[in-house]
This record gives C-alpha cells, structure tokens and sequence, in this order.
C-alpha cells in the first residue's frame, strides 16, 4: 500500500483529481479512492478545483 501512496504523492494536481473523478464512479468506499482523497486534502486543493476538472 505504501508504493500506491507514494505513486499518488508524485501525481500532479490535475491527473490526481482525474483518478479521483473516475475511480470514485465505482465506489466511495474503495481503499484507493480513500487514498486519492486523503491526498486531495494535504494538498489543500478546493472543491472548486476538483469540480473543474468535472466539465
């Protein structure tokens, strides 16, 4: 578990939104969503941010 986090610390902003958006059509519960949030988070990135990426 620890290289997906790593792999994910070193995502852009906007591919790490990207990965969120299309892994959380599956399941908000799944362990590696939960990683891509919990990254979203220490970076402070805004739901604004996170919308955009939607359209």
């Amino acid at each position: 578990m620890r290289d997906i986090r790593e792999a994910i610390h070193s995502l852009d902003d906007t591919f790490l939104i990207n990965k969120f958006i299309s892994a959380a059509e599956y399941s908000m519960d799944d362990e590696f969503i939960q990683i891509l949030l919990q990254e979203i988070k220490i970076r402070n990135l805004t739901l604004e941010q996170v919308l955009k990426e939607l359209h």
